[in-house]
Order: C-alpha cells, then structure tokens, then sequence
C-alpha cells in the first residue's frame, strides 16, 4: 500500500466516522470518551504523516529557457507577456507547428502530480492549445489539457494527478503543442512544476479501532 492509500484511508476514516456524533452530546458515556481519545489520537497520527512525508519538488522550470526542453517547429522564449519571468510561445505555421517536450523521471515517486499555466493569443475557431503526456517515452501520447478558439485563454493553471503511470516511472515525457494553422495563432506556456511523494517514508502508527465497552448495567 502506497502513503498515498494509507494518508486517505486516515482521512477517510476520519471524515466519515458516525462517532464524532458523540463530541455533540453533553453528558458523555465512557464508550465516547473512548472513542473520543481513539480519533483524537488518530487525527494527530494523520497530522504526523502528512508532517513526516511532505510532497517534494521533482522538478520545478520557470520556461524562462528551453535548456531543458526538446523543440520542433516555431518555437521562442518571450520576455513580454508572459506570467512570470520568460515563458514559451509557439505557432502554428502549417509544418512548422511548434512543440515542446520534457522528459520527466519521477523514479522512486509516488502520487506525481504536474502543473502549468497557458494562455493563448489570437486562436480561430477550431485551432487551440494542447498538453500531452506519456508514460512510454513517447510512443504514445494522452491528452490531457486542450483549449480552443475563438474565445481566448487568459493566464491558466492546468494540472494533472491520479494517473499511476506517472508514479515511479524514469520515462515520462510532457509535450505542450498547438493546433492552430496560421503563424499569427499563439499558445504560450509558463511555470512547469512536478510534484510526488518519495519512497521510504513510513507513516505514523495509529491506533487499532477500539473494542466497544459494555453497557454500564442498571442500578440494582
């Protein structure tokens, strides 16, 4: 079982559990106090995983560059425009369609997430803007973020969690294209940020649910 499974098994546990109906009642019995102090404890063991396995920076690019980056087609680093810093901007100029791809090694993560932003200039109806991922090294591709003309895009956050080809995987690509058809239609992407949880990370203990007390007998 991942931390991932285990951190929402916890919270589940925790959001879900009729016994909180018992913090309610102002003359308690001892099975509520019990049961009181068992997800008290189990709330501070959540708080002590979510503590002890932080999500860590696998990789983090301000796109202020394409050191990192593969390009084909028409493809520029912008200093105007963008939403922090420099940021790519690509066209559609018939073969010349621009496109960049990142390979990403998420090896010895779990619960990998990614986050972009993107806008996009001068789209026509039809054309629009498209995030990719692969699990394979490219052999295929999912696509997981398309926007189209003519409505235009302002400055977006875009992300992607869940998918458990992204965990623990050294092949990962992203590729950020377009689908526009004319050198004047523009999507422009900024701030690449990927995310997981490292391995070897134990989580805090918790408590085994307890066993229900006896009713206190009536008075003789």
């Amino acid at each position: 079982m991942s931390d991932h499974q285990i951190f929402s098994i916890l919270s589940v546990q925790i959001q879900n559990s009729s016994h909180f109906s018992y913090l309610r009642d102002t003359d308690r019995s001892n099975e509520a106090n019990m049961h009181f102090c068992y997800y008290l404890s189990l709330s501070a063991s959540l708080a002590i995983f979510a503590a002890a396995n932080p999500a860590q920076v696998i990789l983090s690019d301000s796109c202020d560059s394409l050191a990192q980056f593969t390009t084909t087609g028409d493809v520029d680093v912008r200093t105007f425009g963008c939403d922090a810093g420099g940021c790519f901007r690509m066209d559609g100029d018939g073969s010349a369609k621009g496109t960049v791809t990142i390979d990403i090694d998420t090896s010895t993560f779990t619960s990998v997430s990614l986050s972009f932003r993107a806008q996009s200039s001068s789209l026509e109806t039809g054309e629009g803007c498209e995030a990719l991922w692969s699990s394979d090294g490219g052999a295929n591709w999912n696509v997981f973020f398309t926007h189209l003309g003519a409505s235009e895009l302002d400055w977006s956050t875009v992300s992607l969690s869940g998918q458990s080809g992204l965990d623990n995987n050294p092949n990962v690509k992203l590729k950020f294209g377009t689908t526009a058809t004319s050198a004047a239609d523009y999507c422009w992407f900024d701030t690449l940020s990927v995310m997981g949880l490292g391995s070897g990370s134990t989580p805090a203990p918790f408590p085994a649910t307890p066993a229900p007390v006896p009713a206190t007998p009536a008075p003789i």
